[in-house]
């Protein structure tokens, strides 16, 4: 099975299901970059009430703050994140006041706005940087429900993007010849951009992708939504968009491929 996500959450959903007794092999798709701060996101950073974290990769990419500002953030900040897997990083990074919801940003939209209702200084949304080709062709994003309903409840909201996201052309030669030697069953896909990237690196490798295989296990429907036009696709799509409705829909297809 292949392994997709960036670096170094790709290790640790292989060892995962490496755990279950199954054999990934490891081709992240996109790579995860700390955005640069500027002066005023430090000074909002500083300011801040409530943070909201919908990625490991935000808060990741957040320890590239200064030092002294990470040590008061993570002692008197109340930090929202989504799910137990961003929590759990949470806490190893020091945070204190850890507030975490299940679900995705919409689930979590409620507890984030009741949350910095109890907290002086503004809401501070940590967010993805868009990328300079969409930026380019005028894409927006859809509106971000936390964001939405903080304004709606008349919260000042700050929205600042802390990493970026690059696209990886290829698949590893290990990946490309998996596939050609008919040896890969499943495919791991955790976003609608690592759904892309995948479609994009398979054209590259010259890769069929019409014969029913490989079984593609994707966290959300919007992360199905860019293979819907494969012809004799298998797609199950996870329960809840997290590792663990992941790993119910891995076996779900490893089920199936039995």
């Amino acid at each position: 099975m292949l392994v997709t996500r960036p670096q170094p959450e790709a290790d640790r959903q292989a060892s995962i299901l490496a755990d279950r007794g199954l054999a990934p092999i490891i081709s992240p798709l996109l790579q995860v970059r700390p955005a640069p701060l500027s002066a005023e996101a430090l000074d909002t950073l500083a300011g801040a009430g409530t943070i909201v974290a919908t990625s490991r990769n935000a808060l990741r990419s957040l320890e590239s703050a200064p030092v002294s500002l990470l040590a008061t953030i993570k002692a008197h900040t109340a930090l929202v994140c989504v799910g137990a897997d961003t929590a759990e990083l949470a806490r190893a990074l020091g945070y204190q006041v850890v507030v975490a919801g299940d679900g995705n940003a919409a689930e979590l939209a409620p507890l984030a706005v009741a949350t910095a209702a109890c907290r002086s200084g503004p809401l501070v949304r940590l967010e993805r940087q868009p990328t300079t080709a969409n930026q380019a062709a005028g894409f927006k994003s859809p509106p971000d429900p936390i964001v939405v309903a903080a304004e709606a409840a008349g919260q000042t909201v700050a929205r600042l993007p802390v990493y970026r996201v690059d696209t990886v052309p290829d698949l590893t030669p290990q990946a490309l010849a998996a596939f050609r030697n008919g040896a890969l069953d499943l495919v791991v896909l955790m976003s609608p951009a690592t759904s892309r990237a995948f479609i994009s690196a398979a054209a590259r490798g010259v890769l069929t992708l019409a014969s029913g295989l490989p079984v593609y296990v994707c966290i959300s429907a919007a992360a199905a939504a860019p293979l819907e036009h494969l012809p004799q696709r298998c797609i199950i799509v996870a329960d809840k968009p997290n590792q663990a409705g992941v790993l119910s829909a891995v076996d779900r297809a490893v089920a199936r491929l039995s």
